[in-house]
């Protein structure tokens, strides 16, 4: 990496890693966040000693401020939170890690899941499980993605058959907030001989709500991003999305950014204005 300074957009998981591996590399770093990024979050990314500017409503505003910023500044380099071939090879390497728990826990001779669900932004993510499950051989595996309304750029690329755009994102789930999803992702599904099924009606409420139902559950607080999926889970209309499978893996990602108290102050403002 020919550069001084990294500039990437991100009020997530993203940014807080682009953070770290900068510090990591001795590198200065500026993270562009939309300005709904919870406080909690902020705080985390200047820990690894990166400047943080906040800019915008929506993250698509951070970041076409975090290109203007690149424009002013030939030292630096921009660092995308899912648009990128290596990152999307680091995302395939859960789908190793899946394979191995998989074998432990049921054996080399036990067929593949049924299924992986897994939340959908910029596609990154979802991108680099396609990757994985070709080169771990579960090339028939059924893939749900899953965003709220108000995010649903995937969803809206897959019914129309080719690389979308949202005219707007509204949504509570921030990190979700990609008005279009990379090529990457759409390509590597056309690529995968197993079925894709968007789940991209979540509401806000539902992702909150299942939130908080994992929790309960679990004891572990996820952001309402993740929240998108685990409504497939809790949510009485989205529980048809799984109707006939008999295994199943929900990739449960993103707590980085919330914490118990955001969570109940946001469940109880979504259920009074239902």
């Amino acid at each position: 990496l020919n550069a001084k300074r990294v500039i990437s957009s991100s009020g997530g998981n993203a940014g807080n890693a682009a953070a770290y591996a900068s510090a990591v590399l001795g590198l200065d770093a500026t993270i562009v966040v939309p300005e709904n990024t919870l406080s909690h979050m902020v705080e985390k990314i200047k820990e690894h000693g990166a400047e943080v500017i906040m800019h915008g409503k929506v993250w698509k505003e951070a970041d076409d401020y975090a290109h203007k910023l690149l424009e002013e500044d030939a030292s630096a380099q921009y660092v995308s939170p899912f648009d990128h071939p290596v990152i999307w090879e680091g995302h395939s390497t859960l789908m190793d890690e899946m394979k191995s728990q998989w074998i432990e826990r049921f054996g080399s001779e036990a067929p593949p899941p049924d299924g992986i669900a897994t939340c959908v932004g910029g596609g990154g993510l979802l991108a680099g499980l396609y990757r994985g499950a070709s080169k771990v051989g579960w090339n028939d595996v059924k893939f749900f993605a899953a965003e709220t309304k108000g995010s649903a750029s995937f969803g809206l690329s897959y019914e129309r058959g080719y690389q979308a755009r949202l005219e707007k994102v509204d949504t509570i789930a921030s990190t979700l907030g990609a008005p279009m999803v990379c090529e990457g992702v759409l390509k590597f599904m056309k690529e995968h001989e197993g079925e894709t099924k968007p789940v991209s009606d979540v509401s806000d409420y539902e992702a909150v709500d299942a939130c908080v139902q994992f929790d309960r559950d679990h004891r572990i607080i996820v952001e309402p991003s993740c929240g998108a999926v685990l409504s497939t889970l809790y949510t009485p209309r989205q529980k048809y999305n799984l109707e006939g499978l008999e295994t199943l893996i929900v990739i449960v990602c993103g707590g980085s950014g919330m914490n118990a108290k955001n969570l109940i102050q946001l469940h109880e403002e979504l259920s009074d204005s239902r």
